[in-house]
């Protein structure tokens, strides 16, 4: 497959990402995190592979333990923080981080959790513009 991607000519042809296989279950975690707090987390299922509530997978509330949080603080902070979220994925040797989206997609973490995540980040965005103005 390689070599046939390669003879295609097109230097796009020829980047490849290759990602360990995760067996995990039909699941994963989305978390939102805004500033220094993670506001909330759900599970997103589904019968495929893709989890994606934009694509038919299910949301249902997931808890915010002290394992998730950490490692959810630690992925934002590695990335510079903000808002985005942070999708985990379960494997038999704990939490893996698979993603972390910039720009993360919430009405169907909204829809389970009731958490009101554009009040989060306008509150958020308010304090640093506030600590700016201050500096």
């Amino acid at each position: 497959m390689l070599e046939h991607k390669e003879t295609l000519g097109s230097y796009q042809h020829g980047i490849f990402y290759i990602q360990e296989y995760v067996n995990k279950p039909q699941r994963d975690i989305r978390a939102i995190v805004v500033g220094d707090q993670t506001i909330g987390a759900i599970y997103r299922s589904s019968e495929h592979w893709i989890t994606n509530t934009a694509r038919n997978g299910r949301a249902s509330v997931c808890e915010v333990t002290p394992e998730v949080d950490q490692l959810c603080q630690k992925a934002a902070a590695a990335v510079g923080g903000g808002f985005l979220s942070v999708d985990l994925l379960e494997h038999e040797d704990g939490l893996l981080v698979n993603e972390l989206n910039y720009t993360p997609e919430f009405h169907g973490f909204m829809d389970a959790t009731g958490i009101p995540v554009a009040d989060h980040v306008i509150d958020y965005v308010q304090q640093v513009g506030a600590r700016q103005a201050v500096a």
